[in-house]
């Protein structure tokens, strides 16, 4: 992994309400453990003062959101500076993804 050439991408719910938010936020490392082709493990290093929300346009609203983000109430950016994830674990989902996204059984 090229952590100056990747990103990722999130996206927020709000409880209750329609709606939400998207957003990127920049690696600072990371690698992945790759066996015969199948991610087995890997850890990532997040550089959380680059977490931006997307999919606004720029203003009043896209800064109030990015602060907020950034701020105590949330992922306090100026005392955690840094993030990492850990793959502990690694299940194939794809096959039940697969099964999920075909139409349901027709008894006749």
């Amino acid at each position: 992994m090229v952590a100056a050439e990747s990103s990722l991408s999130w996206q927020a719910f709000q409880t209750l309400k329609t709606g939400g938010h998207t957003g990127t936020i920049k690696f600072s490392s990371g690698e992945l453990t790759v066996n015969s082709g199948n991610v087995t493990g890997g850890s990532f290093n997040i550089d959380m003062p680059t977490i931006v929300p997307t999919g606004m346009e720029e203003g009043e609203m896209k800064t109030k959101l990015t602060k907020q983000l950034k701020g105590a109430d949330f992922f306090d950016v100026e005392k955690y500076k840094d993030a990492e994830f850990t793959i502990a674990e690694v299940v194939k989902v794809l096959e039940i993804a697969r099964l999920r996204s075909l139409p349901p059984l027709k008894v006749t």
